[in-house]
C-alpha cells in the first residue's frame, strides 16, 4: 500500500487520473441528486463536457496568447492573458510592443495610478494622461498638459469648469480674447482685470467700420470697462475711456 501511495505522490499523471475519477464520482453524484429533486433535465454528458471546458479553457486560451506573441501580435496576447489575470504577463506583452495607452490603462485597473502615469508619459498618451489626471482630481496639471500640447479653448474650458476663473481668463487675454477675458475675470472677482480687457476689447475694435449689430457690442464693452474702473475707484481710468 505504502508503496501504491509513493507511487502515486511521484508520479504527475498518475495524480492527474486519480483526480478525473474523483471528479467524475463527484460529476454522478451531483447528477444523481439534480435528477431526485427534479432539478432541470441536466446529462451526464452535459455535466461532463461543461467540467472539461473548465478544466482546459485557461490553458488553451493560454496557448493562444503565447501564440500570439510568437507572431509579435503584443496587443492580442496581452489582451488575452487579461481576459485570464495574468496581468503580469499581459504587462509584459504590452511592454515588449510599446503599447503604452493599453499598459496604462491595465495599471490603472490593478489600482498601480502612478505607474500608469509613468506609461501614459512615457508613450507620450496626453488625451490617457488628462484623462486620468482629471479622475485624481489634478486640474491644473490638466490644464498644463492642454496649454503645452496648443490646446488653449480646451484648457480654458477645463478651468472654467472646475471654477478655475483667473487661469481661464489668462488664456482667454493670452490668445487675444479680451471680451471673454473681461467676462471670465468679473467671475473671478478681479474687477480691474475685467475693466483692462474690456478696455482692450473696445479700443482693438474701436477704429474699424463696423455694423449696427456690432456698434451694440461696442457699446457693451465701453460701459463694462466703465462700470467695473469705477468699481475698484479707478474714476480717473473710467473719465478718460468715456471722452475717447
Amino acid at each position: 500500500m505504502d508503496n501504491v501511495l509513493d507511487f502515486i505522490k511521484t508520479n504527475p499523471l498518475a495524480k492527474l487520473l486519480i483526480g478525473i475519477i474523483i471528479l467524475l464520482i463527484l460529476l454522478k453524484i451531483i447528477h444523481e441528486i439534480l435528477k431526485a429533486l427534479k432539478i432541470g433535465n441536466v446529462s451526464e454528458k452535459t455535466l461532463f463536457n461543461a467540467y472539461f471546458y473548465l478544466l482546459f479553457r485557461k490553458g488553451y486560451i493560454k496557448n493562444q496568447a503565447n501564440k500570439s506573441l510568437k507572431n509579435g501580435d503584443y496587443l492580442k496576447a496581452g489582451d488575452i492573458f487579461e481576459s485570464i489575470n495574468e496581468n503580469k504577463k499581459a504587462i509584459k506583452a504590452y511592454q515588449d510592443g510599446k503599447l503604452y495607452s493599453e499598459l496604462g490603462k491595465l495599471y490603472e485597473k490593478i489600482g498601480k495610478e502612478s505607474d500608469a502615469i509613468e506609461a501614459y508619459k512615457e508613450g507620450e498618451k496626453v488625451d490617457d494622461l488628462i484623462k486620468l489626471y482629471l479622475k485624481r482630481g489634478n486640474i491644473e496639471t490638466v490644464g498644463k498638459l492642454l496649454e503645452q500640447s496648443n490646446r488653449f479653448q480646451e484648457a480654458a474650458e477645463i478651468y472654467l469648469k472646475h471654477e478655475r476663473y483667473d487661469r481661464a481668463g489668462f488664456i482667454y487675454e493670452k490668445k487675444g480674447f479680451y471680451g471673454k477675458a473681461g467676462e471670465v475675470y468679473v467671475r473671478a472677482g478681479d474687477y480691474k482685470k475685467a475693466a483692462q480687457n474690456f478696455e482692450k476689447w473696445y479700443l482693438a475694435n474701436s477704429d474699424t467700420s463696423v455694423g449696427f449689430q456690432n456698434k451694440g457690442h461696442l457699446d457693451k464693452y465701453l460701459f463694462e470697462a466703465v462700470k467695473y474702473y469705477l468699481k475698484v475707484d479707478d474714476n480717473e481710468k473710467a473719465y478718460a475711456l468715456l471722452l475717447k
